[in-house]
């Protein structure tokens, strides 16, 4: 039964640090959440500090905007913008120039990160 609560509990952790996301400026999100034998689970709570708008501060998601045009990428494609690429929906998370080639950080929809490169974001479908 307890594996089946698992995101009732993340989801009154949310709610209860609403108060202290909007005192502070912040943002709680939580990664991926392991589950042990009956016993206990494990998940990432990741906190980051939030824009006006209301999106979290990321060095990724600034590098991005930081080389937008640069690399001729459209001015309608933001962080957070929704493209399809092979048949995925992805949303545009970042820019990684550590990388050497797949640089543009993408999330599906389950949240797990993807890399691919600046020709693909270029050439997908904007949603």
């Amino acid at each position: 039964m307890f594996p089946e609560r698992i995101d009732e509990i993340k989801r009154k952790v949310l709610e209860a640090t609403l108060d202290i996301a909007e005192e502070y400026g912040i943002n709680f999100e939580f990664g991926s959440t392991g589950y042990k034998r009956g016993k206990f689970f494990t998940t990432d709570l990741t906190v980051s500090v939030v824009d006006s708008k209301g999106q979290p501060q990321d060095p990724l998601a600034e590098a991005f905007r930081e080389v937008r045009s640069f690399l001729d990428i459209p001015s309608h494609i933001d962080v957070g913008t929704k493209v399809k690429i092979r048949g995925r929906v992805l949303t545009v998370r970042g820019y990684d120039s550590k990388k050497r080639k797949y640089r543009i950080i993408f999330e599906d929809a389950n949240g797990r990160s993807l890399k691919g490169t600046v020709d693909a974001l270029k050439n997908s479908y904007v949603l």
